[in-house]
């Protein structure tokens, strides 16, 4: 202690000689931060007797998405697309953290997509890229008359083959 006793305390202080308060400050949340990264503030923690204040410690958490998730700088999501659409081609719009944005497919387009710098800034304000997996949707109640119709406008069946490097 301080070599004396208190004999009634303080109703601002309760004793300790600080007065608690609250302040709100503004920071500025740095390009690339990560789950988990702290952020030091210097002199904005708790207040001590003769001394220089503590510091704030901020530790970050990314809130999750339904639809995106994050791999290095890149954002990764999946666009289900009607079969058709992905036959005849089409212009999507897909909302992206980021804003709006349009892929236009060609019949002749595979996936995964990549928009270029539609992904999250990394620590040296890079942007990675926004990786847009097709998700054919194709129709369940398909009858054996309606294959045949299929296999007459596609023409002869392709042996599935893996692709070389």
């Amino acid at each position: 202690g301080r070599g004396y006793i208190i004999d009634e305390r303080c109703k601002n202080c309760n004793g300790s000689g600080l007065i608690p308060k609250q302040e709100s400050i503004t920071i500025q949340i740095p390009y690339g931060i990560r789950e988990g990264e702290t952020l030091v503030i210097d002199s904005k923690g708790d207040e001590i007797m003769k001394g220089r204040p503590g510091d704030l410690y901020i530790v970050f958490h990314i809130l999750k998405d339904d639809y995106y998730t994050i791999e290095g700088n890149n954002l990764k999501v999946k666009l289900h697309l009607d079969i058709r659409d992905i036959i005849e081609g089409k212009t999507v719009e897909i909302d992206t953290p980021g804003g709006k944005r349009y892929i236009n497919l060609k019949p002749s387009d595979t996936s995964p997509i990549v928009i270029k710098g539609g992904g999250i800034f990394n620590k040296n304000r890079m942007k990675g890229d926004l990786i847009v997996e097709i998700i054919p949707e194709i129709p369940k109640n398909i009858d054996k008359s309606t294959i045949r119709k299929i296999d007459e406008i596609f023409g002869k069946r392709i042996d599935p083959f893996l692709s070389k490097k």
